[in-house]
């Protein structure tokens, strides 16, 4: 956790606000409205921000892939 003063610079929450803006204007566009309702926007943002959320878990997680069943096998073997 990066621990920053009020005035300080933090990138990567910037980069994140950006790419949520982004996300929202991309499914606004491809919506037939003229007007957006308030509750519209909320339910977009919330939309991009739990996508977001659930890829960056996913991507912490790559790593550790599930092994098959040759690798348990070859566990086996070593701890014999």
């Amino acid at each position: 956790m990066n621990i920053r003063a009020a005035y300080e610079h933090v990138p990567e929450i910037e980069r994140y606000i950006r790419t949520v803006k982004e996300r929202v204007r991309s499914i606004a566009t491809t919506l037939q409205f003229k007007i957006y309702w308030p509750r519209l926007i909320v339910q977009m943002v919330y939309n991009c921000v739990l996508v977001e959320q659930f890829s960056s878990q996913r991507c912490h997680t790559c790593n550790n892939k599930p092994k098959n069943n040759n690798d348990r096998a070859k566990d086996n073997i070593h701890q014999t």
